[in-house]
């Protein structure tokens, strides 16, 4: 499988994440199997800079330069 790099920007939960790369918040679950070792919990707050591996994104918020974030 083929994977996309991003790193997580301030304020980014997993949540946001997963809505910004995926569009549904119920990607959180496959950020999290795609990340083992990085991401263990549905509530980890990753630290700003963190490298995730995303699998097929949606590129709504990507191609218009949309970060999620609380």
């Amino acid at each position: 499988m083929t994977y996309t790099k991003i790193k997580v920007a301030y304020g980014q939960t997993l949540f946001d994440v997963a809505l910004e790369q995926y569009g549904c918040a119920e990607a959180v679950f496959t950020l999290i199997n795609d990340n083992a070792g990085v991401l263990i919990a549905i509530d980890d707050v990753p630290a700003v800079g963190t490298v995730l591996r995303i699998q097929s994104p949606v590129p709504y918020f990507t191609s218009n330069n949309i970060i999620l974030a609380i």
